[in-house]
């Protein structure tokens, strides 16, 4: 009989040997995108609006990606190919886009770096990281609070986590995207984060008198006698309800903070490395605090 702290030490450590290296390197990969889908702009078009909305749209498309993955893997992928054919095709897509970009970067000219000056300083203002940080982290309190609570209303199977994860993935990708438009129409991305911060709180604490009235969905539902594609579709929507929302908002954080640190193109992949590590270090630290302390 093993006590809860070893238990939960045990599982950490497990989980850690699996998926802490290929995480590693996905991690790696947005910083380096980042620098490489901005090379052509010139020196006109260089700036944080201009730089933050490029790379706000390449992190939408990289979540909404994660998104269909997520959907595409429950429903599709490990029913018909289990977890052991499902890595092993994942893996081998992986593989097909280092053949791409083994490919590809042969026909692409490089800037050669000037060694002997000094690279470009990022000023990172406090309050950015501070943001940035309690933004990844108040994002995945939020989902950790909404799968215990949807949990109650569309079961703990993996089909209902999917589509928990979708739906989060979902609104993070939107509200990238509509970072990206602000930031093309010139607007102070400052500003905006905290609007949007703000409209996320209000949104959640209003919604909470709601949250008992989620479960009528599968009632009305009942009703029609459902089978498994209305009863997701039952869930997708009960999940959106709560969860859309708050993320859309959340999802504008990254991209918008971005802007006001960028300044050029050389120190950009550092820009995206630095914030995008402080972001993903709140959020793990959210998730472990909701779930084990709050």
């Amino acid at each position: 009989d093993l006590s809860l702290p070893v238990v939960t030490s045990l599982r950490f450590g497990l989980s850690s040997a699996i998926i802490l290296v290929p995480t590693v390197l996905m991690g790696a990969t947005l910083p380096l995108l980042s620098r490489f889908v901005t090379r052509g702009l010139d020196g006109a078009q260089e700036g944080g609006q201009a730089l933050g909305k490029y790379v706000s749209r390449m992190y939408a498309i990289n979540t909404l990606g994660a998104a269909v993955g997520t959907f595409v893997c429950t429903f599709l992928l490990l029913e018909h190919l289990g977890t052991t054919g499902t890595l092993r095709w994942t893996a081998l897509i992986n593989v097909l886009i280092f053949v791409a970009s083994a490919i590809l970067s042969r026909e692409i000219t490089v800037e050669a770096v000037d060694k002997t000056e000094a690279p470009p300083k990022i000023v990172f203002p406090r309050m950015v990281l501070i943001g940035l940080f309690f933004s990844g982290c108040f994002s995945f309190m939020y989902e950790v609070i909404f799968v215990h609570i949807l949990a109650l209303v569309t079961g703990t199977s993996i089909y209902a986590f999917g589509i928990m994860l979708f739906v989060f993935l979902c609104g993070l990708a939107a509200g990238a995207r509509l970072a990206e438009k602000r930031l093309a129409e010139g607007c102070n991305p400052g500003q905006l984060f905290g609007r949007y911060q703000m409209m996320a709180a209000i949104i959640v604490v209003a919604m909470i008198p709601a949250w008992p009235y989620v479960p009528y969905l599968f009632t009305a539902m009942g009703y029609l006698d459902p089978g498994f594609a209305l009863r997701t579709f039952t869930r997708i929507l009960a999940v959106g309800i709560v969860m859309f929302p708050p993320a859309f908002l959340l999802g504008t954080s990254f991209p918008l903070l971005l802007a006001i640190v960028t300044r050029n193109r050389a120190n950009l992949g550092k820009a995206v490395g630095t914030l995008y590590f402080v972001n993903t270090i709140g959020a793990i630290i959210g998730s472990v605090g909701a779930g084990f302390l709050i």
